[in-house]
């Protein structure tokens, strides 16, 4: 039996009405320390997804971290749009796994590089005409209070953040994020994450040289 078609006026209002929903559940989160902007969103209904496209255009999303089921909707349907999904997949209301944390901060680390050569040709074209933005990722599980909140705590201590800070500072923003066992893996060092050692070691020599040249400056006074 064939679905009868709804009238125009209708499909506009329940288009308007997602295109809301979104706009209202979405969350940025930025960080001068980050070389990238997160987009929290909650997982888009599989019947909405130019709605969501629409959604993700506004705030200038390249790519899609997709931690949620891959059935959840099809993702061709964002390439058409110019918008890269990346498969991060990993149980609800669990901390990730080591695979699904090395293969996001791989994203991340292309991305930086990316907005790095893009940064260094910019200054050689013009310093004045051009300005470089960061690259805003959307993440985002089924409600987007559980996993992805995580993967950006994640983001916030590798590039120097405490642990706890970096926890309150998504929690300011999404509210209620994050759960009890991921909090506890977020903050055990020893068997929960670990920071990545190349961002912890880059981060040790700027206070070191921070430190070397506050102790000349009060010499020379």
């Amino acid at each position: 039996m064939s679905s009868i078609p709804l009238p125009k006026h209708v499909e506009s209002s329940i288009s308007t009405h997602q295109q809301r929903k979104w706009q209202q559940t979405a969350v940025p989160i930025t960080h001068s320390s980050l070389p990238i902007d997160f987009l929290i969103t909650d997982c888009p209904d599989k019947n909405h997804i130019d709605e969501f496209s629409h959604l993700l255009l506004s705030h200038q999303v390249s790519d899609v971290l997709r931690i949620c089921d891959p059935s959840a909707y099809d993702a061709s349907l964002l390439s058409v749009a110019g918008i890269k999904v990346h498969e991060l997949y990993f149980e609800d209301g669990t901390p990730p796994t080591a695979q699904v944390v090395n293969a996001f901060r791989s994203i991340l680390n292309q991305k930086a590089k990316l907005l790095s050569t893009s940064s260094t040709l910019d200054k050689k074209i013009s310093s004045s005409s051009l300005t470089s933005t960061k690259p805003v990722l959307a993440i985002h599980c089924v409600s987007g209070i559980g996993r992805a909140p995580v993967l950006v705590c994640c983001a916030l201590i590798d590039y120097g953040m405490d642990p706890s800070d970096a926890v309150a500072y998504v929690r300011k923003y999404r509210r209620g994020a994050i759960n009890k066992s991921q909090l506890a893996w977020i903050l055990d060092r020893h068997k929960g994450f670990k920071p990545s050692l190349g961002r912890l070691q880059q981060k040790f020599s700027l206070d070191a040289f921070k430190n070397i040249f506050s102790k000349k400056s009060n010499c020379s006074l």
